[in-house]
């Protein structure tokens, strides 16, 4: 009979009663490390792309003169 185990359940299940040792401590947390970097990474570049894409838009931007008040008729 062939049996196949779900080896990390398994390996959860015993881990429940262990406190988390050092080496594992470190790893979780230069993954969270890593994890909040590329969230920064990832916001900084949201922010420059957002602040390019409104510096184009200004460029484009219709400034009132007296000929378009005229034109409009206002």
């Amino acid at each position: 009979m062939l049996t196949t185990y779900d080896y990390i359940a398994m390996n959860n299940l015993h881990q429940k009663n262990f406190p988390e040792t050092e080496h594992e401590y470190f790893m979780r947390m230069m993954r969270e490390l890593k994890e909040t970097r590329a969230i920064e990474k990832r916001a900084a570049r949201n922010q420059k792309m957002k602040a390019a894409f409104v510096a184009v838009l200004h460029l484009f931007k219709i400034k009132r003169t007296e000929n378009l008040e005229s034109i409009y008729g206002r």
